[in-house]
């Protein structure tokens, strides 16, 4: 699924960067969390979302993920996500998110306090936070 989720992030990461059409179609979220939480249940689900760093804030944003707390690990897992990835070019960034039907959720070991603070130190080094990116094309759907 990994191979997948990079080639499919790199053809997106393509189409970011040839095809701006000035239109902002996708919905916003207000952090890279509310986006997973709200993903819908069911089948296994991959959220894609973009967002924009400012090119001062390239380097600390990749050293504050280079030692992300463990509660924001524990915070994502107790919400069903199974794997997370970030992928740059530039200031541009693509992120993916998957969970797996039947993934074990307990909100019991959600820290809002330590969430809400990774958000603000990591959100200050976005020029555009987080926005969910529509699919306009799945294979499977054309696959006989």
């Amino acid at each position: 699924m990994k191979a997948f989720a990079a080639i499919l992030v790199s053809l997106m990461l393509f189409a970011v960067i040839s095809c701006d059409t000035g239109q902002q179609q996708a919905q916003s979220a207000e952090t890279m969390m509310e986006a997973a939480q709200e993903a819908p249940a069911g089948p296994d689900t991959m959220i894609v979302l973009f967002g924009t760093l400012k090119e001062d804030s390239i380097e600390r944003y990749i050293a504050l993920h280079d030692s992300i707390p463990q509660q924001i690990i524990t915070n994502l897992q107790s919400t069903g996500v199974t794997d997370l990835d970030i992928y740059r070019n530039d200031t541009k960034l693509i992120l993916t998110i998957e969970k797996a039907a039947g993934a074990p959720r307990d909100t019991a070991k959600f820290d809002k306090e330590a969430e809400d603070t990774w958000q603000a130190t990591t959100g200050a080094c976005f020029d555009q936070k987080w926005v969910v990116a529509e699919s306009i094309f799945d294979m499977q759907d054309h696959v006989k």
